[in-house]
């Protein structure tokens, strides 16, 4: 009877020892876990910095293309008042160009 007390504390010892173990191995791999987990909070965190400085980057390309685009239309509004301009001006001198020749056929 002692015999097979000993026998069954002595299985109860290894198998004791087996689930002592087994529990580091799983702290072990839980502990890994968390790293990885915290390594991909880090990541997300890093990529949600770098997207709010992509779109700061494009809301500011789309200012920039705006203000060309009325800085565009401004001087495309400024070289149409100068071609009306010149052209009168040309229809001007034609004119004159047409009174002098009236005046020198008058004999003026």
């Amino acid at each position: 009877m002692i015999k097979l007390s000993n026998e069954i504390i002595d299985r109860q010892e290894a198998r004791s020892r087996e689930t002592n173990d087994k529990l580091a191995e799983i702290s072990a791999e839980l502990e890994g876990s968390k790293r990885i987990v915290e390594s991909i909070n880090e990541s997300s965190t890093q990529i949600k910095t770098e997207n709010e400085n992509v779109v700061k980057v494009v809301e500011n390309l789309s200012a920039i293309a705006e203000e060309n685009a009325a800085t565009t239309e401004e001087v495309a509004a400024s070289v149409d008042t100068q071609v009306q301009a010149i052209q009168n001006i040309s229809q001007a001198s034609e004119s004159l160009a047409d009174i002098a020749s009236q005046l020198q056929s008058e004999g003026f």
